[in-house]
């Protein structure tokens, strides 16, 4: 599972029943939701060994004969026409996009297949219930911290510090890096103004995955955990509420040593 989603399940799959995941609309004004169902894959070889065992259809005939269906449907295509396949579906050609003139229809327009779904199809699932969902929640989080321009890669006050992580980038309004004092049990103290904040002129590289910057020249030396809030999403898009990734504790040396 990826470090940057937490999932939360509830339900239990059962017979007629499909599982999904809920994802968050990330551009939604309000708080909002879409499933992505996950696929129940069955193939028409699996559909053919039913039918042998159900009802003892030879399975090397039936298979001859859908073959020679499908390859009937595809010529008929090739030739212009709209097939209706059995009561399920309606395929027919279409033409790709816009064209300017005439003479660009006369030319090679580009053609793709259109499929309708029939009554029969569509009606198919409307019993179907949902028995599982994972809902999916997007996380920031750091798994790495070094010291950058130090001989043995410890963090000191003034040298470049990298920090490896997902969902790290930083940007929009109210965006954030911050040494904060490690309590006793790693985390972070909780009094905000005991932080000390990354300038954005100390930036050096600010990606996604890894952040690069210079460690504030006054930080005095002791136990910190690194605190990154983020509401980025791009250039235009920024999240209403920020992603909060905080590190394990290690140690700065400050030029008070």
């Amino acid at each position: 599972m990826s470090k940057e989603r937490e999932l939360l399940s509830y339900g239990e799959g059962l017979s007629g029943e499909i599982s999904g995941k809920l994802r968050k609309i990330n551009f939604a004004k309000d708080s909002k939701f879409y499933i992505s169902l996950d696929k129940k894959l069955a193939s028409v070889k699996t559909q053919i060994r039913r039918l042998k065992d159900t009802a003892g259809i030879d399975a090397g005939e039936l298979s001859r004969y859908l073959e020679l269906y499908q390859n009937g449907i595809v010529e008929l295509l090739q030739m212009g026409y709209s097939v209706k396949i059995l009561d399920l579906v309606q395929a027919e050609p279409v033409v790709r996009g816009s064209v300017d003139s005439a003479s660009e229809v006369s030319s090679k327009p580009k053609f793709e297949v259109k499929i309708t779904p029939l009554p029969l199809l569509s009606n198919a699932v409307k019993e179907l219930s949902v028995a599982k969902v994972d809902v999916l929640e997007v996380k920031a989080s750091i798994t790495k911290v070094e010291g950058k321009g130090t001989a043995d890669g410890s963090i000191a006050a003034g040298k470049a510090m990298r920090v490896v992580g997902t969902k790290l980038k930083v940007g929009a309004e109210g965006d954030g890096i911050y040494f904060a004092p490690a309590t006793e049990h790693g985390s972070a103290n909780a009094d905000r103004s005991s932080w000390t904040a990354v300038k954005t002129l100390d930036m050096l590289n600010n990606m996604p995955s890894e952040l690069l910057f210079t460690v504030p020249a006054l930080l005095p030396s002791g136990e910190y955990v690194l605190v990154v809030e983020t509401r980025f999403i791009s250039a235009a898009h920024s999240r209403k509420e920020p992603l909060t990734a905080v590190s394990e504790p290690f140690a700065v040396t400050g030029l008070d040593v």
